[in-house]
């Protein structure tokens, strides 16, 4: 019986480090998804930078204007 319980416990240490390596490439991936639509919304915002109505459009002109952000 000693011996099952040995076996089983270095199959459930393998186990580990595999959800371990798994878990770790999982928040990576989330993290790169994340930096990745900050970056898409930063390029907008330094290519808008330079146009005259950027910044009528972003805080608000006397004139209106209907600006939808596109989130995707």
């Amino acid at each position: 019986m000693n011996q099952y319980l040995r076996r089983l416990d270095e199959a459930i240490r393998e186990i580990n480090r595999w959800l371990l390596a798994i878990a770790i490439g999982l928040a990576l991936l989330d993290l790169t998804v994340v930096c990745a639509l900050h970056a898409t919304d930063l390029a907008k915002l330094v290519r808008d930078a330079g146009r005259n109505d950027a910044a009528d459009r972003i805080w608000g002109a006397s004139r209106e204007v209907n600006v939808v952000p596109n989130w995707f």
